[in-house]
């Protein structure tokens, strides 16, 4: 968890990036899917990520999804990363979340 993004809603162009650890450690992505879970009060958007080319390096990266940016509020977000062989899952951070902020436009 870091710093909050902010955006102003419709922002379709921002990217949202991050190394993902475990236990202060990079995680290798070799053989695992990672998907970007956003969630605003009842509301959660679900998409996929982008793995580095080079997964040992843990870093991943997502378009923030259209059912996302047009709405102006505090999203909370994090990495959901599934083993592919088992199945088994762990989602990033472990203790509270990332903060995406939608702000309204002016017009």
């Amino acid at each position: 968890m870091g710093d909050p993004v902010i955006i102003k809603r419709g922002d379709s162009l921002r990217t949202l990036t991050d190394t993902i650890e475990v236990d202060g450690a990079v995680f290798n992505l070799t053989g695992h899917t990672v998907v970007a879970v956003f969630k605003m009060g009842a509301t959660v958007v679900r998409t996929n990520a982008t793995v580095d080319t080079t997964p040992t390096t843990g870093k991943v990266s997502v378009s923030i999804p259209s059912g996302v940016h047009s709405v102006a509020g505090e999203w909370n977000y994090e990495w959901e990363v599934t083993k592919t062989a088992d199945n088994k899952k762990v989602c990033i951070p472990n203790a509270g979340y990332n903060v995406l902020v939608v702000n309204p436009n002016l017009q």
